[in-house]
């Protein structure tokens, strides 16, 4: 029996997200998906003969990255404060772009229906890990951080709630079982809801929307009317026999609502992070012109806000976050990426890349508000979907490999 190395070595790469554990802690902490990246890269590299490597991708990311490394080591000569934090930053950098490169040989390989069915998979395990190992907090529908789901293992409850919505909009623009699929959204809706992140829920919601419009038959956008009936009455259902319908409508309202009444402002619902957003642009125009260019540095986020004393790693805008890391020129080349993502998109409008449009949408929804690319344990789950926006005209979406 012949066994198909991609798929092989997509599945073993994949499965270190359920499965993930701190191997080395140190200087910083050193993750099984961190190394199963590494591992699978080596591995592939040398099966494939150097075939891996022999595209313009791999060019254009190496570049890219050489970039990064440059600027970091830059800063760090000038400031020695931060070096740890900046060696981390850069070893998830690079873990990046390694998965980036292991995504573009995948998708030769394999049909596009094969990675999405692992990846539905995939989510329902890393749930599975999560409802094992945390019951108290999966049903305690808490705002108070201490309370609220861990999920460490994917880089805490907000990236675990991103895991649930992609498998959400896979689920319901790919899946053709209806049966199948109405299960999936709901459980996947419910445990976006158990997250209490706001930040997947109003993606999640803009994404059926907003992708239910790019579909040419209008079919999508009539089936989330009547989802949203069914949703709507199974939710009613689980608040009458649950016994907690004031408990659980306090919550909601609370983490939710809360603005609405004028009792919270804008800033403290999305828990305070325009003025998070204001301090780093701050900080920003406040760089010399060479850290304007190309940067602080990939660990260069560490700031602590004089006038309430928060101290934050992360601005939660991935786009002000590179703009203060990498600089003016990484930035607007990573702008100028996805807009020609969504140009190819909107250009080639079809009804069979309808789930990849749903995706793309909701990753950079989220990406306003969870920094999760930055992340040791899941932010090169990224690059791989990046590869499918990116590739979304040579993809196989009907044969099976």
């Amino acid at each position: 029996m012949k066994i198909n190395i991609a798929k092989a070595s997509l599945t073993t790469l994949l499965l270190s997200f359920p499965f993930n554990f701190i191997v080395l802690s140190g200087m910083g902490n050193i993750y099984l998906s961190t190394l199963m990246v590494l591992f699978q890269f080596l591995v592939m590299l040398v099966l494939t003969k150097g075939r891996l490597v022999n595209n313009n991708i791999t060019l254009i990311a190496v570049l890219v990255f050489s970039l990064v490394f440059f600027s970091t080591g830059i800063n760090i000569l000038s400031n020695k404060m931060l070096i740890n934090e900046q060696i981390t930053k850069t070893v998830i950098y690079f873990q990046n772009v390694l998965a980036l490169i292991l995504m573009t040989y995948y998708i030769r390989a394999l049909s596009l229906k094969y990675i999405l069915n692992l990846f539905l998979v995939i989510v329902i395990f890393v749930s599975l890990r999560v409802f094992l190992e945390e019951p108290d907090h999966v049903f305690r529908l808490s705002v108070l951080w201490g309370e609220r789901i861990e999920a460490e293992f994917v880089a805490g409850v907000n990236t675990f709630a991103i895991f649930n919505g992609l498998g959400l909009v896979i689920s319901f623009f790919y899946l053709k079982k209806k049966s199948l699929r109405i299960f999936l959204c709901l459980l996947f809706l419910l445990i976006i809801l158990l997250t209490m992140s706001r930040g997947a829920l109003i993606a999640a919601v803009f994404t059926l929307f907003i992708t239910a419009l790019y579909d040419v038959k209008r079919e999508t956008f009539n089936a989330i009317i009547k989802y949203s009936v069914i949703g709507v009455i199974a939710g009613m259902a689980i608040l009458i026999f649950s016994g907690k319908m004031d408990e659980i409508v306090y919550q909601l309202n609370t983490r939710f609502l809360s603005f609405l009444d004028g009792k919270t402002s804008l800033d403290t619902f999305f828990a305070g992070r325009g003025t998070l957003i204001g301090y780093v642009f701050n900080e920003f125009i406040n760089s010399s012109i060479f850290q304007m260019l190309f940067g602080h540095g990939n660990g260069s986020m560490d700031f602590t806000i004089p006038e309430t004393g928060q101290e934050f790693e992360t601005s939660h805008l991935v786009v002000f976050d590179i703009l203060y890391r990498n600089g003016l020129v990484l930035t607007l080349l990573y702008l100028y990426l996805l807009f020609v993502i969504l140009y190819r998109f909107l250009k080639r409008r079809k009804r069979e890349k309808i789930v990849l449009f749903g995706l793309f949408v909701f990753f950079h929804l989220e990406l306003l508000v969870n920094p999760m690319i930055f992340s040791a344990q899941s932010g090169w789950l990224y690059s791989l979907f990046l590869i499918l926006f990116i590739k979304q005209d040579k993809l196989n979406f009907n044969e099976e490999r």
